[in-house]
C-alpha cells in the first residue's frame, strides 16, 4: 500500500512539472515546489518474497510482482520528480534486484563481505575484480561524483545506541 501511495504521488509530480513545463521538481515554482521524499526500504528481499507465512501462494505471487513493478517504475523515474530511494538488502541476486532495477539505482553502498558473483551483480563487470575491505564498517560506494562506474573504498563510523540519543539531545545514555 504503501509502495502504491508514493507511486500516486510521484506521478502526480510528474503532472504538476508537465503544467509547468519543466522536467526536474527541483525547477518548479519555489511555492508549488514539493520536498524531496527517500523511500528507505530495508530487506527489501522481504518486500518481493512471494513465499510470506500465512499467505496464499498465488497471493504472495500477485504481490511480489505488482511491488517489484511499482518499485521499478520508482527507480526509473523517481529522482526527476524528487523521489529517491535507499534499497537496502543483504543478498542482491537477479530474483530480487532485476537488471532494470539495478541500473537504475545509480549510487551503491556495499559492506561487509560479498562473492565474487554478488559483487558482479551489484557493480556490474568491473565488479568481480574488486577486493572488499572484509572489515566491520568497510565496504565499497559505486557512483561517486556523478561517475557510476568508479569504486572507492570506504569507512563507515560505527554509532551506538547512547551515542545517538545524546547527539539528539538525551540528557543521559539510556539503560
Amino acid at each position: 500500500t504503501m509502495l502504491e501511495l508514493i507511486h500516486e504521488e510521484m506521478l502526480k509530480r510528474y503532472e504538476l512539472m508537465e503544467n509547468y513545463g519543466v522536467t526536474f521538481w527541483a525547477a518548479l515554482p519555489e511555492h508549488v515546489r514539493p520536498r524531496p521524499w527517500l523511500l528507505t526500504v530495508d530487506e527489501a528481499t522481504v518486500l518481493f518474497a512471494t513465499d510470506v507465512p500465512g499467505e496464499e501462494p498465488q497471493i504472495g505471487k500477485t504481490r511480489a510482482a505488482r511491488s517489484r513493478s511499482i518499485m521499478a517504475n520508482i527507480a526509473r523515474l523517481g529522482r526527476s520528480s524528487g523521489v529517491h530511494i535507499l534499497l537496502c538488502l543483504q543478498r542482491p541476486d537477479a530474483a530480487i534486484l532485476t537488471g532494470e532495477m539495478r541500473d537504475n539505482l545509480g549510487f551503491r553502498v556495499l559492506l561487509g563481505t560479498m562473492s565474487k558473483d554478488g559483487l558482479k551483480m551489484c557493480l556490474g563487470p568491473e565488479g568481480g575484480d574488486v577486493v572488499m575491505p572484509g572489515q566491520r564498517g568497510r565496504g565499497v560506494v559505486q557512483g561517486v561524483s556523478g561517475d557510476p562506474t568508479s569504486i572507492h573504498q570506504l569507512a563507515v563510523p560505527l554509532v551506538t545506541g547512547g551515542m545517538v540519543a545524546l547527539a539528539l539531545g538525551a540528557r543521559s545514555l539510556p539503560a
